[in-house]
């Protein structure tokens, strides 16, 4: 029916897509690519003219672990961020020194 609340599995099952597409593995990704720490907000609730969206913000390190991880609900996160070992992660690896810009 039109207008009605999804059910608790078919909640689950829109997390598990989004969590394939982007999820977990696309901000770790970002963060070795980059070596940095990612941030990435999300909003949670429905927008009664528009879409649901799921929440589950994360922190992830330039390793990409995941340091923090919200619920898919309101709520506040965080983590240590560590400068002496972003340092020491980009002179082990130093991809960004090979970078060709104009």
């Amino acid at each position: 029916m039109l207008g009605e609340a999804p059910s608790i599995a078919q909640h689950d099952e829109r997390i598990r897509r989004v969590q394939n597409i982007l999820g977990d593995h696309g901000y770790s990704r970002r963060a070795i690519e980059n070596q940095a720490y990612i941030v990435a907000p999300d909003q949670v609730g429905h927008n009664p003219k528009s879409f649901a969206t799921y929440g589950n913000s994360m922190i992830v390190d330039p390793w990409g672990r995941i340091l923090a991880r919200a619920p898919d609900m309101a709520a506040i996160i965080y983590a240590e961020i560590d400068l002496a070992y972003l340092q020491k992660i980009r002179q082990e690896l130093p991809a960004l020194t090979h970078r060709k810009l104009p």
